[in-house]
């Protein structure tokens, strides 16, 4: 079987969102946070068929298949693992790799590498100018934004105000133009090649590998435009990358995410202590971004500048962050500041105390939708109060429909009655599911801490590097934890997807009980996730302890007198140790 590397797979399966995959082949019906259908493998009248998004996987409670992406594909296209690979290639667009034997596969893993040392070289270039008297104006310009501590921590640089100066540091390091050109640094016009970044403070921007894949650009003076950023090219694609992401990686206990929507803002937070922030890079938020913000934390407050565009982009991030799953609460900027110019205006308490006010997101939602209307005049006041109700509508949970029916409300005078009733029209889901989701009830509630473990750690796989378990500790999904321990020490934060296409292939998927892992969840009002997977591991550790014990007790009473000490030192032993676990789960 064709085997892929890390990075082209995770590329693959961003660009495969299982729900828009399996809706090419059969209407699904939302409720909650799941999605269901009639299955598309056998004949049935209720809808057993379920997708689970936020853990990218799909299962049929009747006829038992299950799994990512790839496995859809396998069964509803009839096709082995490697033809699914190149069905969702060519799906995406992408380029298909034969496998990593192939020579044109390795010339090109080659010529990326190459260009990732010459961003590389590029950016130290950049840094070291800062050090040269004609590097003076982007060290100015960065003393006076107050940033000169962020110097190494992002490492910032300065591009001459040269038409050759990058390009002739580089060819003496032995590159070439069409490599300078494929990662966009020079520029051919006719017969003349030349810089792009010139006279300007240059921000690199790095993957959560560590590597150097592109550069912004900040404009000393007043030349236009104000920031120049990177082309798409063969190392980069801004719906993919995020800036700051390697500085937040490094973070294994992040709460939640600040997203902004430049570099400026997260290095301008870094500088005042904030140093969980990211930033889209010149492109609205995507849901390939969205889904890379997950892998480090399901909270992000959205910090947008305070002008209308920003306000406008953070309604749309708000439907993006929540289709992953992720919790979103606003934080709202008075008069069009954004976080760079806040935080020099205000200060940093002022920004953090901004941060305790975020507005949730239907709160924010209905904060811009008023801003569009004269409630004191009564037809907008109307039209504003239907308008919030369509907003209310969409919520799958009876208690916030009810809160917010108060809500709004208490803002217009309206009765509650006659909101609620509006909210009512045309709401209501389809039918058909109810079997279904009585059965994930039936399979949460047979899951054990192994399958409630394991369910947690496709959510938050970062958690495996907290709890004291091997694979051999887990019956069923002793592949899923070792995988992804395996990336953890390579230093990568695997996605749901990548989890289970890395642990079970074509011939061994089987093994994996989709039923559990989609079903199960941290049990309601659960805030320290890790706490959690550490007391499912010692359960786990105490039961596998457990039954060794008890074997060890059965080999005792069935030895002779002569070879019975070695037994007893072995029973000694784990009831020893089953005592230790034992104290420490009664600890939590």
């Amino acid at each position: 079987m064709a085997r892929f590397t890390e990075e082209w797979m995770s590329n693959l399966l961003s660009k495969n969102n299982i729900v828009d995959v399996v809706s090419d082949y059969v209407s699904l019906t939302r409720k909650g946070s799941r999605y269901w259908a009639s299955c598309p493998f056998h004949n049935e009248r209720n809808a057993s068929f379920t997708v689970t998004p936020d853990r990218d996987m799909f299962y049929c409670f009747s006829c038992k298949k299950g799994g990512n992406v790839i496995n859809f594909i396998m069964e509803i296209e009839h096709l082995d693992y490697s033809g699914a690979v190149a069905f969702l290639a060519d799906r995406a667009g992408i380029a298909m790799p034969e496998d990593v034997s192939d020579d044109n596969w390795a010339e090109r893993k080659a010529y990326r590498k190459k260009l990732q040392e010459m961003m590389r070289e590029a950016a130290l270039y950049f840094n070291n100018n800062l050090r040269d008297e004609d590097g003076r104006p982007g060290l100015d310009y960065i003393r006076k934004r107050g940033l000169e501590k962020m110097i190494s921590r992002f490492g910032l640089g300065y591009a001459k105000d040269s038409f050759q100066d990058l390009k002739n540091h580089l060819l003496e390091k032995g590159y070439t133009l069409r490599e300078m050109m494929d990662a966009f640094l020079v520029r051919q016009n006719g017969g003349n090649t030349y810089d792009i970044f010139r006279n300007r403070v240059i921000i690199p921007i790095i993957n959560q590998y560590g590597d150097v894949i592109a550069f912004g650009g900040r404009v000393i003076g007043d030349g236009e435009p104000k920031y120049l950023n990177s082309s798409d090219t063969v190392i980069f694609n801004k719906r993919y990358n995020l800036f700051g992401l390697n500085i937040i990686r490094k973070s294994r206990d992040l709460d939640s995410i600040i997203l902004t929507e430049g570099y400026m803002d997260v290095i301008a937070l870094s500088s005042a202590g904030i140093s969980n922030s990211v930033a889209s890079l010149g492109t609205s938020l995507t849901r390939e971004q969205a889904k890379l913000i997950k892998r480090y934390s399901e909270n992000v407050y959205i910090s947008y500048d305070g002008d209308m565009p920003g306000l406008n982009a953070a309604v749309r991030a708000i439907d993006i962050l929540e289709a992953e799953q992720i919790n979103v609460k606003v934080v709202y900027l008075p008069d069009d500041l954004d976080p760079d110019d806040y935080i020099k205006q205000y200060g940093r308490d002022a920004y953090l105390e901004r941060l305790k006010k975020a507005m949730n997101a239907i709160e924010y939602k209905l904060f811009r939708l008023k801003m569009d209307y004269d409630i004191n005049d009564p037809d907008q006041l109307i039209r504003y109060t239907t308008m919030g109700a369509e907003i209310i509508k969409k919520l799958d949970n009876d208690v916030q429909k009810e809160y917010y029916i108060k809500y709004l409300s208490g803002e217009t005078g309206i009765s509650e009655s006659s909101i609620a009733s509006q909210v009512r029209k045309g709401s209501g889901l389809r039918t058909g599911t109810e079997d279904g989701s009585k059965k994930v009830e039936e399979a949460a509630g047979a899951a054990d801490n192994e399958a409630i473990l394991t369910a947690l750690l496709l959510e938050s796989p970062s958690i495996a590097d907290e709890i004291d378990l091997d694979g051999d500790d887990f019956r069923k999904y002793g592949r899923i934890f070792s995988f992804i321990k395996n990336e953890l020490k390579k230093g990568y934060l695997p996605s749901s997807a990548e989890i289970i296409s890395g642990s079970f292939d074509d011939a061994d998927s089987t093994e994996a009980d989709y039923a559990e892992l989609i079903s199960v969840k941290p049990p309601e009002g659960t805030l320290n996730k890790k706490h959690y997977a550490h007391i499912l591991a010692l359960r786990m550790r105490i039961s596998s302890v457990q039954k060794r014990l008890d074997e060890a007790k059965k080999d005792f009473a069935s030895k002779d007198t002569g070879t019975r000490k070695q037994a007893l030192i072995r029973v000694s032993e784990l009831d020893r140790e089953l005592r230790v676990l034992q104290e420490q789960l009664s600890r939590g």
